[in-house]
């Protein structure tokens, strides 16, 4: 899911889908004023035409079929479509974080080569610990399981350097990013989350019309030319009338640029298709607010681990690894080095 959405949600290709989307929904919503500027420019001021004439105009033309279905559609359109482009927007930091860790195909091996590390550490200790002449070489794999543990409590806690990302802080991100696709694309009533194969559909539909749409932006001042002027416009002058107008400056985008546009909400969308699956897997995992936590407990328990290994090692063996003889007497030791005479102790019936 991470490398399928990676060239998509980069610093500088999420502002320009967000421009994207401001161009489509200004310049759509602007397709009635295309025809009552068209109007106006062409009868020589003559004709002036409401918000609502201009819009029944585009809806008589056969031709326009699909510039005035998405000019409706632009309320119900809308928001849906402001949500999704607010979504990559806010989530783009999020998702840098999370791309910035190792390859989540690693992550299992973070807890299994520590799980090995662990459970060998302990295993030799504990058999070095039954033989007597042996306790010493229990220290160092017990040492081994105490490092083992303070690695894992410090791997979510260590500040990380610049250009890498912690632990710590990519989980609770991760969470609010899941937390955004999960939630409703439309109004707050709808149940149609914005990662959905429901939105994906949708969205489809909506972006091949705005393809047939924005190739009839020049047929629209072409008709409105000729309806309300009598005259007819070629297709240069159609988007000359449209780029010296500041008003329809999003509509002459629309009309020349909406290839690139169209490219890259397609490729959005089929990586929102193809991802569905591993989105699904991701959220029936926990939630990435424990992630840190996955670290911290059981470093936690390894550490408590190895300090009661090294405990008992204390316990059951001197420095030097033997087992502590016996204390004896000053004296004894002094009479058996010949440097005292040996005491005979007294018969216990001598008067």
């Amino acid at each position: 899911m991470i490398a399928g959405f990676k060239p998509i949600m980069t610093a500088e290709n999420v502002p320009v889908i967000a421009g994207y989307g401001r161009t489509v929904l200004g310049g759509f919503g602007n397709a009635p004023a295309i025809v009552s500027d068209a109007a106006s420019y062409y009868s020589g001021g003559k004709s002036k035409l409401s918000y609502q004439q201009a819009a029944q105009f585009l809806q008589s033309r056969p031709d326009l079929g699909a510039l005035s279905y998405i000019q409706q559609q632009l309320p119900t359109l809308g928001p849906p479509f402001s949500t999704l482009l607010s979504v990559l927007n806010k989530d783009q930091p999020y998702f840098s974080g999370m791309a910035g860790l190792p390859n989540f195909s690693l992550f299992p091996f973070f807890f299994v080569i520590p799980g090995i590390l662990f459970a060998g550490g302990a295993a030799v200790a504990l058999r070095r610990m039954r033989t007597p002449d042996r306790i010493s070489g229990a220290r160092r794999p017990a040492k081994l399981v105490l490092v083992v543990g303070i690695l894992m409590i410090l791997a979510p806690l260590t500040p990380m350097p610049p250009g890498f990302h912690s632990i710590r802080t990519v989980g609770p991100h991760g969470a609010s990013m899941l937390a955004d696709f999960r939630a409703p694309v439309g109004d707050l009533g709808s149940k149609q989350a914005v990662m959905s194969m429901a939105t994906v559909r949708q969205f489809d539909g909506y972006v091949s019309a705005m393809r047939e749409a924005a190739a009839e932006i020049v047929p629209a001042v072409q008709d409105a030319a000729q309806a309300y002027g009598g005259k007819t416009v070629s297709t240069d002058q159609a988007l000359a009338f449209l780029a010296h107008d500041p008003s329809l400056s999003l509509a002459y985008k629309l009309a020349t640029g909406f290839g690139p546009m169209y490219s890259e909400f397609h490729r959005i969308l089929s990586t929102m298709a193809a991802d569905m699956p591993d989105y699904r897997a991701v959220l029936a995992l926990p939630s990435f607010k424990l992630f840190p936590y996955f670290f911290l407990a059981p470093g936690v328990i390894v550490v408590m681990a190895g300090l009661v290994l090294l405990r008992g090692l204390r316990k059951n063996a001197n420095p030097s690894g033997a087992e502590r003889p016996a204390r004896r007497d000053p004296a004894e030791v002094l009479a058996f080095m010949g440097v005292v005479p040996v005491k005979t102790a007294r018969p216990t019936n001598a008067p």
